[in-house]
């Protein structure tokens, strides 16, 4: 569950602010294969809701016209969630970013750039959006969006022959520098329901299978706007 808002300084500048409570849950075990046979040696479960990390974010309009418009900003995420429980980064993260609208009438296009320090690891992300107003309180929207973090490594399986047992092998997990592109999918929908209230939903896909990411991933939000 995420609460945030937004504030409007000026005509073309806008703060806001991103507060995150994440529950996460874990469950694992680990098999050992022996001449054969199948044992389990160790088997966990966890599970914690904590505030995640908190995002703060400043957003100006460098210009706009029938066309579209174009908009730089900045987001400033804070360590507030506890690298522990894997609901923070442990450091602070800034990223710079560019919006580019485009379009006329019941169709529009937006493309988005950014660029990443600090938290979890630097890296970049694209996106580009296609959004259609079939009625003027329903809006529909596709997006394909992407970010390359450039120093995440992975983990993967050694398995090698024990040195003093014949016949057994062992498993360990080995860590590997590296890095890790992550594309998405996402669909969604926003109606006005009554006044300034609005809904929204959105179901996003991986489109590749990198990182730990899952298979669907279903989003509802309501909003006022004042």
């Amino acid at each position: 569950m995420t609460v945030s808002g937004s504030y409007g300084l000026t005509d073309r500048l806008d703060v806001s602010a991103a507060i995150p409570l994440v529950s996460l849950s874990l469950e694992g075990a680990r098999t050992d294969t022996y001449r054969g046979v199948q044992f389990q040696q160790a088997a966990a479960t966890a599970s914690v809701t904590r505030l995640a990390d908190v995002l703060v974010r400043g957003k100006y309009n460098v210009a706009g016209g029938g066309w579209g418009g174009l908009s730089i900003g900045g987001d400033l995420r804070l360590p507030t969630g506890p690298e522990d429980d894997l609901v923070g980064a442990g450091t602070t993260g800034v990223r710079g970013f560019a919006v580019m609208s485009a379009g006329t009438g019941p169709a529009s296009v937006h493309l988005t750039a950014g660029l990443s320090r600090g938290g979890i690891s630097s890296g970049v992300d694209f996106g580009g959006a296609l959004a259609l107003n079939p009625t003027h309180t329903l809006t529909l929207a596709a997006e394909l969006f992407g970010r390359r973090l450039s120093d995440v490594g992975r983990v993967r399986q050694a398995v090698a022959p024990h040195p003093q047992i014949e016949g057994v092998q062992t498993l360990r997990l080995v860590q590997e520098e590296g890095s890790l592109t992550e594309t998405l999918a996402a669909f969604g929908f926003k109606v006005n329901v009554a006044g300034t209230w609005m809904v929204s939903g959105t179901v996003m896909l991986p489109v590749n299978q990198a990182g730990l990411t899952a298979r669907l991933m279903p989003s509802f939000s309501l909003e006022y706007n004042f």
